[in-house]
């Protein structure tokens, strides 16, 4: 990656997390790299919107989050590109087990 990443936190359409400055740097073709991040949450985002209180009673908190990744890409290393990657997830807390029950993602890249 040559630039910081971005993730959104989205309940419902607004936008009530971010995690910013995921750092810089180099993955290898196949490579997966963990990184601990902290979420800001937005809490005057969630309280403003009457739905939480009752997404929360019934026990599931619906989540979407959004990830865009930008970088280069080296061919044979000889070529360069630029690459952007896009997930999108759509989680489902359970409130009461502090669990996840579902999750669906998406995934896409740009060259």
């Amino acid at each position: 990656m040559s630039q910081e990443g971005t993730i959104l936190h989205n309940w419902l359409p607004p936008t009530c997390g971010q995690v910013t400055g995921i750092p810089a740097g180099e993955i290898s073709p196949g490579e997966t790299i963990g990184l601990n991040t902290t979420l800001t949450v937005l809490a005057d985002r969630l309280i403003s919107n009457s739905d939480v209180y009752s997404d929360i009673m019934s026990g599931m908190l619906p989540v979407r989050t959004y990830t865009k990744i930008s970088g280069r890409v080296s061919v044979l290393k000889i070529f360069k590109h630029h690459m952007v990657s896009y997930s999108s997830c759509d989680i489902s807390l359970n409130v009461v087990n502090r669990t996840i029950d579902n999750s669906k993602c998406t995934y896409k890249t740009k060259l």
